[in-house]
């Protein structure tokens, strides 16, 4: 940790990239919050540390690459990770041919409706949240955010937020994308048809809200 580098402070916690043991490799350090009572912040600490160590482990099972778990530091709540060479996928799909898109998304489809199989929600599926590896194979980064839910709405929830993110990064190839992976997501998954119409209920119930509080106001 003395020579890692930091590329990305989140809210929750921040990554530096260093070596372990002559590995190129990722440190999520999730720091101490001062609101918070020195015990209960300890112990929230090592919790999701844990958690998200289990989930990767979990994920791994299901078929899904991430990042290699090297070791987890509990005193120090911090997870030591593989460095996964590649690009992540916000960054190159504005360069990619759209049947290429179709292949990619299928497969992010087909990977999301694995975790989902083996109960994993992953919280934060966004383009940012999956690297495109050299060998154009994804691997899906950051677990912080993940828990374990075979609810269909907590699915559709993971699934809407999936959609909102290629709607907003991605407006001119969303529809290819989307409908590519929501395919690959029903053929994987076997509630995966119900998942996909909890989304437009979701939504609606969202826009329902935002109509509401207008109104009030």
């Amino acid at each position: 940790m003395k020579t890692a580098k930091l590329f990305r402070k989140g809210a929750e916690a921040s990554l530096y990239r260093g070596e372990w043991f002559g590995r190129q490799a990722v440190f999520k350090v999730r720091h101490s919050r001062e609101y918070r009572h020195p015990s209960l912040d300890y112990k929230l600490r090592v919790t999701r540390t844990a958690r998200e160590a289990h989930i990767i482990s979990t994920a791994k099972k299901a078929g899904i690459r991430t990042p290699l778990l090297f070791e987890i530091d509990f005193p120090q709540t911090t997870l030591i990770m593989e460095y996964v060479e590649g690009s992540l996928l916000r960054d190159v799909v504005s360069d990619t041919p759209r049947e290429t898109l179709k292949r990619l998304f299928s497969e992010v489809g087909a990977a999301i409706g694995r975790l989902h199989n083996y109960g994993i929600i992953h919280g934060d599926l966004t383009t940012s949240n999956m690297i495109n590896k050299h060998n154009h194979q994804l691997c899906f980064i950051d677990f912080g955010l993940a828990s374990f839910s075979s609810e269909t709405e907590s699915r559709g929830v993971d699934l809407l937020l999936a959609k909102r993110t290629l709607s907003s990064s991605h407006p001119l190839v969303f529809e290819t994308c989307f409908k590519a992976l929501t395919t690959s997501y029903r053929k994987t998954v076997p509630a995966g048809r119900e998942v996909i119409l909890k989304i437009g209920e979701i939504e609606k119930r969202g826009r329902y809200v935002e109509r509401a509080a207008t109104s009030n106001s």
